[in-house]
């Protein structure tokens, strides 16, 4: 037998509930932490693709309004003739020789009523700044030579809608 000044030894596994709780807070803000770390790391993710495409399409507004400028020259020019008929004609030549100096996807109409000039920019692989311009017929001095009718972004690329699942055979 023992002798009572002998105290038997503590079992290992004599945990407390106040040691447990410990422990389980513990993993609890641990878990916490992760969760916040990931949902960190998404919103930079989308920051850094958003900043990169707001940085495409500002440089595209920037193309476009340059491009913008060169056609309002041409068209300056081209209204300082005093025949209505020849001005268009000078208009698209001046505005050819334009779009092959500057490779811009530049199309003309002047069999409407209302003669339009459309181009576009291209922002990134996907999608191009789209502008169109309406063109003056016989704008007055001091009057604008043209009126944006269309400044859009649209998509360049074909979209695939086809996205099935196999769920089941």
């Amino acid at each position: 037998m023992r002798k009572q000044s002998e105290k038997a030894p503590a079992p290992f596994f004599n945990i407390g509930a106040s040691s447990l709780l410990v422990i389980f807070l513990i993993l609890c803000l641990v878990t916490f932490a992760i969760l916040t770390l990931t949902s960190a790391k998404s919103d930079a993710d989308f920051a850094e693709k958003l900043a990169h495409h707001k940085t495409n399409y500002y440089v595209a507004c920037n193309t476009a309004e340059s491009t913008l400028d060169e056609i309002d020259a041409v068209l300056a020019d081209a209204w300082q003739l005093s025949d209505t008929a020849a001005v268009f004609t000078e208009i698209e030549t001046q505005l050819t020789a334009l779009n092959s100096r500057e490779q811009l996807q530049l199309s003309m109409d002047f069999t409407q009523s209302e003669p339009t000039v459309s181009y576009a920019v291209a922002i990134d692989d996907k999608q191009n700044l789209c502008v169109t311009l309406t063109l003056a017929a016989a704008p007055a001095k001091g009057e604008a030579y043209y009126r944006i009718s269309q400044w859009q972004v649209q998509s360049s690329g074909e979209w695939n809608g086809d996205q099935t699942l196999n769920l089941m055979k």
